[in-house]
């Protein structure tokens, strides 16, 4: 036993101590030795001197519960049908929203990088970012050599945003709803 100030062995630890020889003598220990050792102790506690000076008897230390020794309970080995239905239609709803958000923000790209939108695949795309946003283009009013160009920039971008919000905010209400 140490002392708890200095970290060296108390007075009265160092006659019941075996000596270092006789410790190493008796390695590797093996279970057995363990068991025999264990049965050899005195399973009554020490007794130990009170403040007021009689004997006392040491009372066992009881363990305290706290949150980390709480086992939650286990989870259903599989949700509800309902269930199922449910987040899967909750997700169908956000990949829509994702998937609208990320071609409106594809076409304000193309419209920022300078892709003509007059032909081939850059009218493809205005065409369908016109369809999802159309109604955002007349939000803003721009003026001057690029204002055409910055108000499908803005009525783009603002679309792929609120896109993204509403799609993530229908299926957190869908999931919640049902």
């Amino acid at each position: 036993m140490t002392s708890a100030t200095s970290g060296t062995p108390a007075d009265g630890d160092a006659d019941r101590r075996p000596p270092l020889r006789d410790v190493v003598a008796s390695w590797p220990v093996t279970a057995g030795d363990v068991v025999a050792e264990t049965a050899a102790d005195d399973p009554a506690p020490a007794p130990t001197r009170d403040a007021a000076g009689p004997v006392a008897e040491r009372r066992p230390r009881r363990w305290r519960r706290s949150a980390r020794t709480r086992v939650p309970a286990p989870p259903s080995p599989r949700p509800p049908a309902r269930t199922r239905v449910v987040r899967l239609v909750a997700g169908l709803v956000a990949a829509a929203g994702l998937l609208v958000s990320v071609v409106l923000a594809a076409g304000a790209l193309a419209v920022a990088v300078g892709v003509d939108t007059g032909s081939g695949w850059g009218a493809e795309l205005a065409d369908a970012c016109d369809a999802l946003a159309g109604s955002l283009r007349g939000l803003f009013d721009f003026s001057g050599e690029d204002g055409e160009v910055r108000e499908t920039l803005a009525a783009w971008g603002l679309g792929s945003v609120l896109a993204l919000v509403a799609g993530r905010l229908a299926a957190w209400l869908v999931a919640r709803l049902a």
